[in-house]
């Protein structure tokens, strides 16, 4: 988030070329703050690379000058920016990566392979659709950098964005903090948030280090996020407890909870009742109107003005209460953006 060495800049000039038909032999750089402090120099040599280090983000000015092999020279200077980009994904399975873990579960008639993640107690994977995506911004600009946060944990409901924790998927006792809390300590830059970074998982995990994160945060110590993208409401109709339940008719045990995991990582959803419904139904459920009830009781507590969620996209509602309680401590400086919701 802030590398304490600062940022570093990788210069390359060597497809520099002379128009007179001679060659460039010799390189030199030199990068200016807009307010015309010379930050940094690359000295006279013949390497056509190079670097500047232990800068801050933001607007400089590069200049690159090259002579040829009889000693002639010229110079050209251009506006550039150190930047990264912080995009975060906070709320449920479908934010995590529980669908593309980091080793997929396998099940057949001889052998039951369980999916491993990167970060099991949330079901975090790396090859989440937001991490691909945020990869691939990276790979894609080579003069920007992205810094990716995912809080989301699988089985999270719109509750545990804002004020609850959640125990996680390992059943350890241990309870996570409400995500835009987790969003805060790693993105402030107070002593409550430093502490909780330097002590690592258990400290995150004490619910006695949550109550200061976002009470001491301020504007003036916040990384703020460019791109927030939430994922919330799945939980909130049920949909773990009806896979799980379906699962149990045709195993008993923890045979049936490994195998409702399983089922979970291939399951596509559109984000509609009627796929739910129908996915639901090939998993050895033999009471679709059951079901399909359960799933349009659960829907109805967040549709709507007195539902978890209120009106989604309006005031009150989840995606304003999470950019609200953020952009007061200056933690987001773009977009909010919610991205699964059953409707």
């Amino acid at each position: 988030i802030r590398p304490p060495q600062g940022w570093t800049l990788n210069v390359d000039g060597c497809s520099s070329f002379d128009f007179g038909g001679g060659t460039i032999e010799e390189y030199e750089w030199m990068l200016t703050a807009p307010d015309g402090v010379v930050v940094g120099t690359i000295t006279r040599s013949t390497d056509c690379t190079g670097s500047f280090d232990g800068l801050e983000l933001g607007p400089y000015e590069l200049t690159l000058k090259v002579w040829n092999n009889v000693g002639l020279a010229n110079s050209t200077t251009r506006d550039m920016e150190v930047k990264d980009l912080v995009i975060a994904v906070a709320g449920d399975s479908l934010a995590s990566g529980e669908g593309n873990p980091e080793i997929p579960g396998e099940l057949d008639t001889d052998t039951v392979v369980i999916s491993r993640w990167v970060e099991p107690d949330c079901d975090r994977s790396s090859n989440s659709g937001h991490a691909l995506a945020a990869r691939q911004i990276e790979q894609d600009d080579p003069t920007t950098s992205v810094t990716y946060i995912n809080v989301a944990c699988s089985g999270a409901r719109t509750g545990q964005l804002l004020d609850e924790a959640w125990p996680g998927t390992l059943g350890d006792g241990q309870y996570h903090p409400p995500q835009t809390q987790h969003l805060a300590a790693a993105l402030c830059d107070d002593d409550a948030s430093r502490g909780i970074r330097a002590g690592g998982r258990d400290v995150l995990l004490d619910p006695d280090s949550w109550g200061s994160i976002l009470a001491d945060c301020t504007e003036a110590d916040s990384r703020p996020i460019d791109s927030l993208f939430l994922s919330v409401g799945v939980n909130d109709i049920g949909f773990r407890d009806v896979l799980l339940n379906c699962a149990d008719l045709t195993f008993s045990g923890w045979e049936a909870v490994e195998n409702a995991a399983l089922w979970l990582d291939q399951f596509l959803l559109d984000g509609t009742l009627g796929s739910i419904a129908d996915g639901l139904f090939g998993l050895g459920c033999d009471d679709d109107e059951d079901v399909s009830d359960y799933v349009s009781d659960g829907l109805a507590t967040i549709d709507g003005e007195e539902g978890a969620l209120g009106t989604v996209e309006g005031e009150g509602g989840v995606l304003d209460r999470v950019a609200s309680e953020l952009e007061r401590v200056g933690l987001v400086s773009g977009g909010v953006y919610l991205v699964d919701y059953p409707h």
